[in-house]
């Protein structure tokens, strides 16, 4: 742990920032995942949390991808948030190669907007999105995002305490 946070410290603002984003799209995507649908017991009472295990996962995709834009082109500043705008300015393949028994586009471009239609989802009446794709794509791009930072920063970020 303390190599990892020299490591760490010797990085530049903008790697900072890609790192910090990937640590906190794994805190949203691990928010999420856990509270997938099962819901939260408070009281002796069953809560439902779809709708924020949706929120949770969608944000973290958005912020894995920001996270590996910053890597690449050197920019902090990223003001798009549709996840398809945000993978085509990635152009990394093997993320769509990893989720090839998908329609990857036309998935992506379902998704794409989720952030928003599931926050405020009662003003959309009926929403629907593929939670194994959704589920799939967190995943995959926050195991991408682990790669590119060691490659880059030679950081492991199983190491990171957050």
């Amino acid at each position: 742990m303390d190599n990892f946070e020299q490591e760490y410290n010797k990085l530049n603002e903008v790697s900072k920032m890609a790192v910090n984003a990937y640590r906190s799209g794994r805190q949203f995507m691990m928010t999420g995942i856990h509270t997938s649908g099962a819901g939260i017991v408070v009281n002796s009472r069953l809560y439902p949390t779809i709708i924020a295990s949706v929120v949770n996962e969608v944000f973290a995709c958005e912020l894995f991808l920001k996270s590996m834009i910053m890597i690449k082109t050197g920019e902090k500043s990223i003001k798009k948030h549709k996840l398809l705008e945000l993978y085509d300015l990635l152009g990394i393949e093997t993320i769509e190669k990893s989720l090839s028994k998908y329609d990857f586009k036309d998935e992506l471009q379902k998704i794409s907007d989720s952030f928003i239609t599931w926050r405020y989802c009662y003003e959309y009446g009926t929403i629907v999105i593929n939670r194994g794709f959704v589920f799939e794509l967190c995943n995959v791009l926050e195991n991408e995002n682990k790669k590119i930072i060691f490659k880059e920063y030679n950081l492991n970020m199983d190491q990171s305490f957050i």
